[in-house]
Formats: structure tokens, sequence, C-alpha cells
């Protein structure tokens, strides 16, 4: 990812690589080579915080639904966030006519909080 690995530079972090994968074959596609003396989280991201150089690579994956669908993509974009944008403008009058309507949503309250409530 080029912005990621351009951020990275930007701050004096050093890059990590890692597999988003959305199909079994294209898992561990991507790898980082961590220092020898990382044993939890917490030590690796303090060696991303220090900026420790690490070593990071792989391969891209092919033959992905994207590049089948070619100029196509495009148009399945757009319509995908027009899609999003409909569904969330719905979404937000659906909940701005129920707010004007004096609608609350029931919420559970766990008991230590009713206990405190009681208490004040």
């Amino acid at each position: 990812n080029d912005k990621a690995r351009a951020i990275a530079e930007q701050y004096g972090l050093p890059g990590t690589g890692g597999s988003d994968a959305h199909k079994a074959d294209c898992i561990g596609l991507a790898y980082t080579e961590i220092p020898d003396d990382v044993t939890c989280e917490s030590d690796l991201i303090a060696h991303i915080i220090k900026g420790t150089p690490m070593e990071c690579g792989g391969s891209i994956y092919t033959n992905t639904t994207k590049e089948k669908m070619g100029k196509a993509k495009g148009l399945f974009s757009r319509s995908f966030w027009v899609y999003n944008k409909v569904g969330g403008w719905s979404k937000a009058l659906s909940r701005s006519n129920k707010m004007k309507k004096g609608y609350v949503e029931r919420v559970e309250i766990k008991k230590e909080e009713k206990n405190e409530q009681k208490s004040d």
C-alpha cells in the first residue's frame, strides 16, 4: 500500500506487512520480520514506536474479482456508493423522525449500574 508506506516514512515509523485475505488461498502472502526479542504485542508496539526497522514483503494475489470485471468495476463501485448513501440518508431520516416523536430506544442497564443509580 503506497499511501501507508508514505505515511510511515513521513512519521519515521517502520512499515509492516500483513495479508488482508478475503479468500483462503490468499492467507499468508505478506509478512513482517520482527526483532527476536519480541514476545508479545506490547514489545512489538514499542519497537514500532521507536522506529526499529523491520523487513516486510510478500506477493500480491492476482485473478481478483475486481480484475475480472475490467471496465465494469467503475460502474459497480459507483452503484455501491449510491446504494450506501441512499441507505444512510434513509436511516438518518428515520432516526430523526423517531427523535421528533419522542421515541426512546430501550437500553439494558447492568445490575451494578442500577445499584449505583439507587445509591445516588
